[in-house]
């Protein structure tokens, strides 16, 4: 009998942990929130993380002159699996608060939570894609 309760919660257990992963390795991006996300990064963010997320945007330039850390490629897929809220922290306070470069400047001031939470969803995406999405 005590057998058959370990293996029914070890079962438990193994179905909580799948679904758990299902639901955060998937990023889904409807094409209204691609639409919106689209034109906050390009008004936020595509000054350092470029055009098309590649961290080559036109201060990238400056950053190289003065021998400073590019900004993040996002299309390496290095964010796609990094918790939403360590993304929402990271636009929302910066990056000198987060452990990350003085040089990525907060945005809470500028973006509400929402609007936060579709850039978080266009970076995840174009990690998964290894594009920015279109």
């Amino acid at each position: 009998m005590l057998k058959h309760i370990a293996l029914l919660i070890a079962l438990n257990f193994t179905m909580i942990s799948l679904s758990y992963s299902a639901e955060t390795a998937e990023v889904n991006i409807t094409a209204d929130e691609l639409k919106v996300a689209t034109k906050i990064y390009k008004t936020y963010c595509s000054k350092c993380h470029g055009k098309t997320g590649k961290g080559d945007g036109r201060m990238n330039r400056l950053y190289i002159k003065l021998q400073i850390n590019a900004p993040s490629n996002f299309t390496i897929g290095y964010f796609e699996d990094r918790p939403a809220e360590y993304l929402k922290r990271l636009i929302r306070d910066g990056g000198e608060k987060n452990s990350r470069g003085k040089h990525m400047p907060p945005f809470a001031e500028e973006l509400s939570d929402e609007k936060i939470d579709l850039l978080v969803k266009l970076i995840q995406e174009t990690g998964k894609l290894r594009s920015m999405p279109k």
